[in-house]
Parts: structure tokens; C-alpha cells; sequence
């Protein structure tokens, strides 16, 4: 089956497998992890603590759809870093947890 020709639900079917697969080949270390199907191309965000962990979805990505366009925003965060700054999230109220309103 070709990306670009499955249907909405067939898309988050399909993104949900994968979000599985990345989750057990990389023993769950890829944190905030999201996959979209959107036209043609496979999305792929989250973030973790190490760059083998990295490449272990992007391999898994390949693998599970290959010859697809993939956009991929994993962040490799070090020890101290807080993903909370990240692109991937937006700010929030540390204190009570809900988006800031400015």
C-alpha cells in the first residue's frame, strides 16, 4: 500500500502500528513520540536522551514504510535539558499545568 493513497482512517491505523514498533524497538525511550500520515509523507516528533535511540526510529520508520518522504523533528536532549522548551511543546504553567495565556 502506497502513503498517498490510504484513507483518513487507514492513516492513524497505520500511525498507530508505528507508533508501537518505535515504542518497542527503542524500549519506550522516546518520549512525547507522535506519527502522522499527511500527504504522502510520514511525520515523526519527540524527543530522547540519546542518538542511538534516535536512529533506531528513523530505521524503523524506514523499514515500516519505505520509499516515503519522512519528516522527522526527534530532539536528542541531554541531562538537564528540559523538553518543555522544545518546539515540540507548547509553554505552560509549570504550577498548574495548562497553556500560559498572554
Amino acid at each position: 500500500m502506497r502513503i498517498d493513497q490510504v484513507d483518513d482512517v487507514d492513516a492513524r491505523d497505520l500511525a498507530l502500528r508505528l507508533e508501537r514498533e518505535i515504542h518497542e524497538r527503542t524500549g519506550r525511550r522516546v518520549r512525547q513520540l507522535s506519527v502522522e500520515f499527511l500527504d504522502g509523507q510520514v511525520s515523526v516528533r519527540g524527543w530522547t536522551s540519546s542518538y542511538y535511540a534516535k536512529q533506531l526510529v528513523l530505521q524503523t520508520v524506514r523499514e515500516f514504510v519505505p520509499d516515503t518522504c519522512l519528516e522527522h523533528k526527534i530532539l536528542v536532549l541531554r541531562a538537564g535539558d528540559r523538553p518543555w522548551d522544545s518546539p515540540l511543546q507548547p509553554p505552560t504553567d509549570r504550577v498548574w499545568g495548562r497553556a500560559q495565556n498572554n
